[in-house]
């Protein structure tokens, strides 16, 4: 359709009053569109709607191509549940009553535990005591100091270990029986050896006429082994006891009835030594003899033996140190 001149003046008359009002609204929009709800609702007079909680102001902004994801929500922690209360211990039963019987039965175990414990813990303090006082000895020893023990030396070279003697005597012999002689003479042979300075060993023969009626005689010849104990004074003068044993060779001679019988005897010894040269030692010994006897022999001269018939000797005797 063609257009007047005057439809086009008319349609342009009112167009330019109303781009004039878009542009007067139009910065007014933008302002009320950047204000808080709370400006606007009181400018309007209307109530303002919450803000959204996904509102631009307080989400963070995301990718234009991807949407914020919300955070996946914490499941719930159910508490713990309670113990169950523990059951109450049922009473112990009650003891029966004790008897009479039972009772001194509990009684003595009871005195007889307690006597066993004092008796242990008696024995654990004897075992402590023991043991502290060995541990001070021990401590006593380790703090003195050792003694050397001296070699046992006699100041005369003839009484000390190693030294031999050789041996000859000669003096008085007697038997001790009922109705024997006055007694006679006799004489030993011997060999002596120290094994320390005290102590020595021998071995002795002798020939002892004990008793002599007219041409009757009583005879003996002992041959023993002694052990002798030496003992050392401060002067040379030694002086010694002994003791040994062996066989006794005895006989009656021209008696009318002559017995011969070998004897067993001991003998009990003693006497002084003292050196006299550098290997010559004078001497004097003494002896009592138990010799058994045989009670069966009856001797027409001496009359009978005894079970046990005493000897005595004293004789002077002179050593050679070899």
């Amino acid at each position: 359709m063609k257009r007047t001149p005057h439809t086009r003046s008319t349609i342009f008359a009112l167009s330019v009053p109303i781009i004039a009002l878009l542009a007067v609204a139009a910065p007014a929009r933008a302002a009320v569109a950047f204000l808080p709800p709370a400006s606007v609702a009181a400018d309007t007079g209307a109530t303002a709607p919450p803000a959204p909680s996904d509102s631009i102001a307080a989400r963070p902004a995301a990718s234009d191509s991807v949407a914020a994801t919300p955070p996946s929500p914490v499941p719930a922690v159910e508490p713990a549940p309670e113990p169950a209360p523990a059951p109450t211990p049922a009473p112990p039963p009650a003891h029966p009553k004790l008897t009479k019987k039972q009772a001194r039965a509990q009684e003595t175990q009871a005195k007889v535990a307690a006597e066993r414990a004092r008796a242990d813990a008696d024995r654990v303090q004897a075992e402590a005591k023991k043991k502290a006082k060995a541990e001070e000895r021990a401590a006593q020893a380790a703090q003195a100091p050792k003694k050397v023990k001296e070699a046992d030396v006699d100041s005369l070279a003839a009484w000390n270990a190693g030294v031999s003697w050789l041996m000859v005597r000669g003096g008085f012999a007697k038997s001790g029986e009922t109705g024997a002689s006055g007694g006679a003479v006799g004489a030993a042979l011997g060999y002596q050896r120290f094994l320390t300075a005290r102590w020595a060993i021998g071995l002795i023969a002798q020939g002892d006429l004990l008793g002599k009626f007219q041409g009757a005689a009583e005879i003996e010849y002992p041959i023993t082994l002694e052990l002798t104990r030496h003992y050392r004074w401060k002067t040379p003068l030694r002086p010694f006891l002994g003791i040994g044993g062996g066989a006794y060779y005895h006989k009656f001679f021209r008696s009318g009835n002559d017995v011969a019988k070998l004897h067993s005897g001991l003998y009990l010894g003693g006497g002084f030594n003292a050196p006299i040269g550098r290997r010559s030692i004078l001497g004097i010994d003494g002896r009592m003899q138990f010799v058994n006897g045989d009670r069966r022999v009856t001797n027409p001269v001496f009359g009978g033996e005894d079970g046990q018939i005493i000897h005595y000797s004293l004789k002077l005797g002179w050593s050679l140190v070899l």
